[in-house]
C-alpha cells in the first residue's frame, strides 16, 4: 500500500495532497492506479479520516484524482478531466460574459496594427531576420524593453534584460533559471494560479508569508526564511493578483532588506506594473543583485501582443539564457518588431493612458453596481477581489455565475495551502464593453445577494 510522507511542516490533509500531486508527476502513482481505501490510510499514518477524506477531496479538485462511488479513488488518465488550472486558463464561449481571464479592455491596439504591419513590411532588418531564421533577437527589440522596464521606476542597475514571449513565459524562464527541483518557493497566500502549475511541473514547493494590507510583511518573510531555509521568494508587488494589493515604498525597501540579509532571491512580476500613473519603484531597484524581473505588454496594452522582458541579475544570466532557448529557442522577431515600434514613437504610451481611462471607468461601474462588496476597488487595477458573505461559498458562486452565463474565478484557484480568505475574484477588462460588464456585475451582485441559494445551486 503506497503511504504518503506527511513528517513535513504544514497542514496534514494538504501535505497528503501535496504527495499524491508529488508521486503522480514521479509516476510512483500511475493513471489509473488505486489509491489506499480513506480509513486504512488514516490508520496507517495516525491521523483522523476526516483528514484523510479531506486530503483526497482536495486532490480531486486539483485534477490529480477521481472518485468512483462502491469502487475508491483512482489516479486520473491524461485526457481524463481538467486538471486544477484547465479552467482558469479556458476560453469563454461568445455568449459568456467572461469576468474570468484578467485582460485589458479592447483599445486601440486592433485600429493601429494594420499600418503597423504595412511599415514593418518596409524594415530590411526585420526581413534579414526572417530569412536567416536568427536564434538571437535584434538589439533594439532588447533595448526596448529596457526602456519599457525603466517605466516601472527607474533604470535597475547591472544586469541583463532578456525578451520573451510575454510575462507567463518570462515567469517559467525565471523559475527554471533559479531554482533546483525540491526548492521551497516563498509566495504570498492567494498567488498567480501558474505558478502553481509552474511548480507541480519543476517539483517545487510552495509556502505562504503572512500578509498584511500593504503586502507581504518583512518580519513573517524574515522568520519564514529562518525556520525553513528557502532561498526563492515569488510576489506580484503591484497590484496583486488577485488581491489588488500594492506595496508601498517603505514596505518594498523593508522586504529587499530582508531579501538580501538572507540571501534570497526574488522573482518579482511586475505585469501590471505600468497600469497605476503613480507608483513606487520595483524591488528590483533596491536589491538588483537579487531580483529577477519581469515586465510585459499584454495587461497593459493588448492581451495578443505576446511580448515580455526578464531582466536577471548578472550570476543568473547564463541560466535565463539557457532556459529561453530551451522554450522557445527565441522569441518571434515578428511581435518583437511591432512592441519595439510602439514603444519607440510613442503609440504603446498612447495605448496605454486609453486603458488608464477605461480602467478607472470600468472600476467606477463595478463601484456602482456592486456597492459595499467593491471595498477593494481601485482606478488602476484591471480586477477585484470580493469578500464572499457567511454562508455562501466561493466554489458555489462560481458554479451558479456559470450556469447564468457568467465567468468568476474562485478564490481557492489561487490559494496557496488552506484558503483562509473565501471570495471571488472579478476580471473588468474582457467583456467587449461597459454595458455587457454591467450585466455581469448584475448578475453577480444577485448570486453575492444570496440568489445562488435561492435558485438551489449549492
Amino acid at each position: 500500500m503506497w503511504i504518503p510522507d506527511v513528517g513535513g511542516v504544514g497542514t496534514k490533509y494538504l501535505l497528503i495532497a501535496d504527495a499524491i500531486a508529488l508521486a503522480v508527476a514521479d509516476g510512483v502513482l500511475a493513471p489509473g492506479a488505486a489509491l489506499p481505501p480513506q480509513r486504512e490510510l488514516a490508520h496507517a499514518l495516525g491521523l483522523s479520516l476526516g483528514t484523510v477524506t479531506r486530503a483526497y477531496a482536495e486532490a480531486e479538485r486539483r485534477g490529480l484524482v477521481a472518485g468512483e462511488r462502491g469502487r475508491g479513488t483512482f489516479v486520473r488518465r491524461p485526457g481524463g478531466p481538467a486538471q486544477e488550472l484547465g479552467d482558469y486558463g479556458a476560453g469563454s464561449g461568445p455568449e459568456t460574459i467572461d469576468l474570468g481571464l484578467n485582460l485589458p479592455a479592447a483599445g486601440p491596439a486592433d485600429r493601429h496594427l494594420p499600418a503597423a504591419l504595412a511599415a514593418l513590411a518596409q524594415d530590411p532588418l526585420l526581413a534579414r531576420s526572417f530569412a536567416r531564421g536568427m536564434p538571437q533577437p535584434l538589439p533594439q527589440h532588447v533595448a526596448a524593453g529596457v526602456a519599457w522596464l525603466a517605466r516601472l521606476g527607474g533604470p535597475v542597475p547591472g544586469g541583463e534584460t532578456f525578451l520573451t514571449v510575454g510575462g507567463q513565459h518570462a515567469l517559467l524562464v525565471a523559475f527554471m533559471a533559479a531554482a533546483q527541483p525540491g526548492d521551497l518557493v516563498l509566495v504570498e497566500p492567494h498567488t498567480f494560479p501558474p505558478v502553481k502549475q509552474i511548480a507541480r511541473h519543476l517539483r517545487l514547493r510552495l509556502a505562504p508569508v503572512a500578509t498584511d494590507g500593504d503586502g507581504i510583511r518583512p518580519d513573517a518573510l524574515d522568520e519564514l526564511c529562518r525556520t525553513t531555509g528557502a532561498r526563492l521568494l515569488y510576489t506580484m508587488p503591484t497590484l496583486q493578483s488577485p488581491t489588488t494589493t500594492t506595496m508601498g515604498a517603505a514596505r518594498r525597501e523593508a522586504i529587499a532588506a530582508v531579501v538580501r540579509a538572507r540571501g534570497l532571491t526574488a522573482i518579482e512580476d511586475d505585469v501590471y506594473g505600468h497600469l497605476p500613473r503613480q507608483r513606487p519603484p520595483p524591488l528590483a531597484a533596491w536589491a538588483p543583485e537579487s531580483v529577477l524581473l519581469i515586465g510585459s505588454l499584454s495587461k497593459s496594452i493588448a492581451p495578443w501582443l505576446r511580448v515580455g522582458w526578464l531582466r536577471a541579475p548578472r550570476h543568473l544570466a547564463a541560466g535565463v539564457r539557457s532556459a529561453v532557448a530551451m522554450s522557445c529557442w527565441a522569441p518571434p522577431p515578428l511581435g518583437a518588431a511591432l512592441a519595439a515600434r510602439w514603444i519607440a514613437d510613442g503609440t504603446a504610451e498612447a495605448m496605454l493612458e486609453w486603458q488608464r481611462t477605461e480602467i478607472a471607468a470600468r472600476q467606477a461601474l463595478a463601484r456602482a453596481i456592486l456597492g459595499t462588496h467593491a471595498a477593494g476597488s481601485r482606478d488602476d487595477g484591471l480586477h477585484l477581489w470580493v469578500r464572499v458573505p457567511d454562508g455562501l461559498h466561493p466554489d458555489t458562486l462560481q458554479a451558479a455565475a456559470a450556469a447564468r452565463g457568467v465567468r468568476i474565478v474562485a478564490s481557492g484557484m489561487f490559494a496557496v495551502g488552506e484558503d483562509r480568505t473565501p471570495a471571488i475574484r472579478l476580471a473588468l477588462g474582457g467583456p467587449p464593453g461597459r454595458d455587457r460588464l454591467a450585466d455581469g456585475l448584475r448578475q453577480v451582485l444577485g448570486l453575492l445577494a444570496g440568489g445562488a441559494l435561492e435558485e438551489g445551486v449549492v
